[in-house]
């Protein structure tokens, strides 16, 4: 299991994250799209769409952790 380390404190659903463990990447060919599953190393787990559109996307683990990384602090509310 990777870990993302946040540069910011994240709340998902009620909790705050300054990282969270990666538990798995889905790669949707029917649906063209990559979803991903995240949180505490057991228990809590939220999931999303990082990627909406496969056609050209890097698939590498380092591009999805990334796009991960980015589609959470982009699209939950940062705990100032």
């Amino acid at each position: 299991m990777h870990t993302i380390n946040l540069s910011k404190r994240i709340i998902i659903d009620g909790r705050i994250f300054t990282e969270f463990s990666v538990k798995f990447y889905g790669i949707h060919y029917d649906d063209n799209c990559v979803v991903a599953a995240g949180g505490e190393p057991i228990g809590f787990t939220f999931s999303c769409h990082i990627i909406d559109d496969l056609n050209g996307a890097d698939l590498s683990i380092d591009a999805l952790n990334t796009a991960f990384q980015n589609y959470v602090e982009n699209n939950y509310p940062e705990d100032l």
